[in-house]
């Protein structure tokens, strides 16, 4: 359910993503990709090895964007500067971004200002 949200939200970059709606995501994307990658290492074909490496490529590809639009999100989430999905491209530091990911939710004060629904103003006091 998780993953198919994340596909539907595609090109999504604004909002939030809960802690729970990312890392199923992750966790089924990362699922399917050390499948292909265990089946490419036990295909002894060629023929079918080449398949296999082509629908790796693809599927890895093809699901750059939306890892990316639910990571913005995520980061959002927790209350961190969108733009630090861009450490998941430098070799080594990338798996710190991981943890930032972990991050629980954050609301009120740390949040990122502007991503959050707006806190309703409480009432001035009334005067008698």
């Amino acid at each position: 359910e998780e993953y198919l949200l994340a596909l539907r939200n595609y090109f999504n970059f604004r909002g939030t993503s809960s802690i729970r709606e990312f890392w199923k995501f992750f966790q089924i994307h990362v699922l399917i990709i050390v499948g292909l990658y265990g089946l490419r290492l036990i295909t002894p074909d060629h023929g079918i090895w080449g398949i296999l490496v082509i629908a790796h490529a693809l599927y890895a590809l093809a699901l750059l964007v939306p890892l990316l639009s639910a990571s913005t999100r995520r980061l959002r989430d927790a209350g961190q500067n969108p733009w630090l999905v861009l450490i998941g491209f430098i070799p080594l530091v990338n798996f710190a971004l991981l943890f930032i990911l972990a991050k629980p939710t954050q609301h009120g004060e740390g949040a990122v200002s502007g991503t959050h629904a707006p806190t309703p103003p409480s009432a001035p006091p009334e005067r008698s």
